[in-house]
């Protein structure tokens, strides 16, 4: 409870004590570092290399800083010029969940250069609904052939960069020759707009265990560079640290099934869900069936999101998809919360909950992959 004295004006103060802090943190960092080479010729953005000869970039120290407040390999740091008492700038590499920052603002700015395709539209019905053309910029199929015959999704994915998609493990498991599409609404025609390319590398996460579906997240790298355009366009991924909360509605798109036993969809479709409590998840009855399977041994983790998907959510052909915050206008630029690792049973109505993996959870993992040589 906040005590009756307790007033804005105190909370200022607080806020204002924090700041000072900080600050007398960053300079203590910069008596300890004076005594160590100073390179003057060097400013804010440029190059540099630190103590122990790994290559940074001259920042503000609070730039330097991580999520948990604290400064990565801090006893290897280097000063750069324009160091003074008031302001520190040291040789530091930067936080994944500054690239994941500072790369959504650069996807933001590109979608207001290219302006977008979509309308707004509240995805509402049993199995979902039909996509807007360009709703989704990010949506990527994921391609596979068969014997002989053609190309066929077996997966959905996230477009993250110019040459990394972002989907589930578990779509890896056959090691078939893997194709991607994106840009593509209806997958029974190659539009002018969509972009194919083959997949170089495919990286699942180091600690993915097949039957387990635990860490069911993969990175494929491309074979070409993705053009950006109004219809293909990164997703964000989360960058604040700020937990999705139960009861939470959000946005699941794929080209999976939509009926019960039935085929994948060739047009791009959307559904609402509804994020449900860990706790309430990993403990009730209707979680029993996945629980007690060898897919989640352990039950449910910090490293999962649960769904309740009673109307509508993910099925069969929609692992990989993204799990994105529920939004009013359709066209901004989407976060993708979290990756289908486990959909509704054949797509039936039933209690038992989708299972997303939590990308936030693997932030560091996805930018160490993607952008190492900006970190």
């Amino acid at each position: 409870m906040i005590p009756p004295f307790w007033d804005k004006h105190h909370e200022k103060s607080v806020n204002e004590d924090s700041e000072q802090m900080k600050l007398w943190g960053y300079r203590l960092v910069f008596v300890v570092l004076s005594a160590a080479r100073l390179s003057s010729s060097q400013q804010v953005g440029d190059p540099c290399f630190r103590q122990d000869r790994t290559r940074g970039t001259c920042r503000d120290i609070s730039d330097c800083v991580g999520s948990n407040g604290q400064i990565e390999n801090a006893g290897r740091l280097e000063l750069c010029g324009g160091s003074s008492f008031s302001r520190v700038v040291a040789c530091c590499r930067r936080t994944p969940e500054t690239i994941a920052r500072q790369k959504c603002e650069e996807w933001k700015r590109q979608a207001n250069q290219d302006g977008s395709l979509c309308q707004t539209n509240i995805p509402l019905a049993r199995g979902g609904t039909e996509a807007n053309v360009g709703e989704f910029p990010h949506m990527v199929s994921i391609l596979q052939s068969r014997g002989e015959a053609n190309l066929v999704h077996v997966c959905g994915g996230v477009l993250i960069s110019e040459r990394y998609v972002l989907t589930a493990a578990h779509c890896l498991e056959d090691g078939k020759a893997i194709y991607v599409r994106i840009g593509g609404h209806d997958l029974r025609n190659r539009e002018a707009g969509d972009f194919d390319s083959e997949v170089a590398v495919s990286i699942k996460h180091p600690e993915y265990r097949q039957p387990r579906r635990y860490n069911d997240i993969a990175l494929l790298r491309l074979r070409l560079k993705v053009p950006f355009s109004r219809r293909i366009r990164p997703a964000c991924l989360p960058n604040s640290d700020v937990r999705v909360s139960f009861g939470t509605k959000m946005v699941v798109a794929g080209w999976g099934a939509y009926e019960s036993r039935g085929r994948t969809s060739d047009i791009l479709r959307k559904a609402e869900v509804t994020v449900i409590d860990r706790l309430r998840c990993d403990t009730n009855s209707f979680i029993s069936d996945i629980t007690n399977s060898p897919q989640y041994p352990v039950g449910i983790t910090d490293s999962i999101i649960c769904a309740d998907e009673t109307e509508s959510g993910a099925c069969t052909g929609d692992s990989g998809g993204p799990l994105m915050m529920n939004t009013q206008t359709a066209c901004e630029v989407r976060e993708v919360v979290g990756l289908v690792s486990r959909g509704v049973p054949e797509c039936q109505r039933t209690n038992v909950p989708g299972i997303y993996t939590r990308v936030e959870y693997y932030l560091d993992w996805i930018v160490r992959v993607v952008w190492s040589d900006e970190l």
